[in-house]
């Protein structure tokens, strides 16, 4: 299962930043959280999509993690070629703005549990947003 499969790399992927000199987890999650500000209230799919992706390589630069970068990347490019259009669905604003709300919630958490390190917490937040990418992608599987 592809969400059990990144969830689990996240997962890893966020241990090990909680590992990391707090100096440096805090300068991350500093710049992460300009990263979720700048993300509108009625952000779209693709906008929360993109805003994701540049939080992952972010922690992906902290922890210097290439390996799992790399399989983040395979599993991105293959959803791009078996997706010619965004599967997300219709991007009607109620929708969108629940969902990129959600998604800005768990983000501060796992951003907060980084800095903090606290990695139970960071852990649940990084499996809570893969389950909130693939709920918002195919809602009738929830």
């Amino acid at each position: 299962d592809t969400v059990q499969c990144g969830a689990l790399g996240v997962a890893e992927t966020v241990r090990q930043a909680v590992a990391i000199e707090a100096e440096r987890r805090r300068a991350l999650a500093a710049r992460i959280r300009r990263m979720i500000a700048r993300l509108p209230g009625d952000a779209s799919f693709s906008d929360v999509q993109a805003v994701e992706h540049e939080v992952r390589r972010a922690i992906f630069e902290l922890v210097d993690s290439p390996y799992v970068e790399l399989i983040f990347d395979i599993n991105a490019n293959f959803a791009r070629r078996k997706f010619s259009a965004s599967p997300a669905g219709p991007a009607d604003a109620e929708r969108s703005g629940a969902f990129a709300a959600a998604w800005k919630k768990n983000a501060q958490l796992l951003v907060d549990a980084i800095a903090d390190a606290d990695e139970e917490v960071a852990v649940l937040a990084a499996r809570r947003g893969r389950q909130l990418i693939h709920a918002r992608i195919w809602p009738e599987s929830r």
